[in-house]
Order: C-alpha cells, then structure tokens, then sequence
C-alpha cells in the first residue's frame, strides 16, 4: 500500500494514525483483495479508491460525533464492513 498517500488523505490534521494503524488498514487491504476474488465485496478494488472511497469514507464518522471513547456503535449489514 502507498503509506504516502495513505497519510496524506489521513493527515494528522484530521486524524493522526500510529504506524501500526497504518499497517493495518494495508492488511485490510490486502485481505479485502483476496477475499473479493471470493465473495465479490466490492467494485472498487484499485488500491487509491480503497484508501479514498472506503477507508477515508468510513473514517469520515469519527468527525460527524463528538466521540469520547465510550460510546457503542452497531453498524448492520454493509457488506464488506465499510459504513
């Protein structure tokens, strides 16, 4: 995965990231490519439109709330696990 675009779309203006989060949306990504082949999860699989399309998008949730890490969250039937 480009770590570089990666964090630039995830700049620590918006939401700074650990080096280990970042290696693991790369083995999300990773994993939602093998699983694809599969189940057909999703479209979009080119590795930019992940970070941008899914991951950014999903992560988008966390400036909608004023989130204070005790909240519960239940997100129902979104397929490949992307809100």
């Amino acid at each position: 995965m480009d770590k570089g675009f990666f964090r630039e779309i995830f700049s620590p203006e918006f939401i700074s990231l650990a080096d280990f989060q970042v290696n693991q949306f790369a083995r999300y990504y990773e994993e939602l490519l093998n699983w694809n082949e599969k189940f057909n999860l999703t479209a979009i699989i080119a590795e930019k439109e992940v970070i941008i399309k899914h991951f950014y998008d999903s992560a988008l949730g966390l400036k909608a709330w004023p989130w204070q890490g005790n909240e519960t969250v239940l997100d129902l039937g979104t397929g490949a696990g992307f809100p």
